[in-house]
């Protein structure tokens, strides 16, 4: 009977035991999904931020939208997250390859688009992605005060970017040309203008 007691009772401390190691693993393991869903979620309000600060400049700066720690990371999104929440995320992220592409394209592609405006137009949309992102993800990794002073903080930046000027689309198209083509250019007034007054001293 004694046996039969402390086999019972081994038997329950091992199931105790099993319990409790399962307990911490998933714990663990949550706790390295919100971790990495932070860093997700910093980087969305990375991009917000160098998404409004291109939109409003007519130097040609490049599209700096990060995605590394998406790609590390984004499979840790389903134990903090729905399908359709995570849905959101994933929409912003998909559409920085054709946003990448669009600014990889030569100088003159870029100034006729840019005249056009539809660089601006492009990130609008994009910003408006990674907005919806950011609202998605921030009360899943945040709570408290946090959440809500990132909730005011954020809001400038994912109001949405206004049209530009056409003074600004110009500026924009000018600066998009190379330095080199404008000295080319330059010098090939400048040869045409010294042909021109030595025939007309010739006459």
């Amino acid at each position: 009977m004694a046996l039969l007691l402390t086999g019972l009772l081994g038997a329950v401390i091992g199931a105790l035991a099993l319990l409790a190691a399962q307990g911490w693993q998933l714990w663990l393991a949550n706790r390295n999904a919100k971790a990495a869903a932070r860093l997700i979620y910093l980087e969305i309000a990375y991009n917000l931020s160098i998404l409004k600060t291109v939109s409003t400049s007519s130097a040609p700066i490049p599209l700096l939208v990060a995605t590394s720690l998406w790609d590390h990371h984004s499979d840790k999104l389903v134990a903090v997250m729905h399908e359709r929440e995570i849905a959101h995320v994933a929409f912003a992220y998909v559409q920085v390859e054709t946003y990448r592409w669009f600014f990889s394209q030569p100088w003159y592609y870029l100034a006729v688009n840019r005249i056009k405006g539809d660089d601006v137009t492009l990130i609008g949309r994009l910003s408006e992605a990674f907005a919806a992102a950011e609202a998605a993800l921030r009360p899943k990794v945040w709570t408290g005060s946090r959440l809500s002073a990132l909730g005011d903080a954020m809001r400038t930046h994912s109001e949405a970017i206004p049209k530009p000027t056409i003074s600004h689309r110009l500026s924009a198209a000018f600066r998009q040309v190379p330095v080199e083509f404008l000295s080319a250019i330059a010098v090939v007034l400048l040869i045409l203008e010294r042909t021109l007054r030595g025939r007309k001293a010739k006459d």
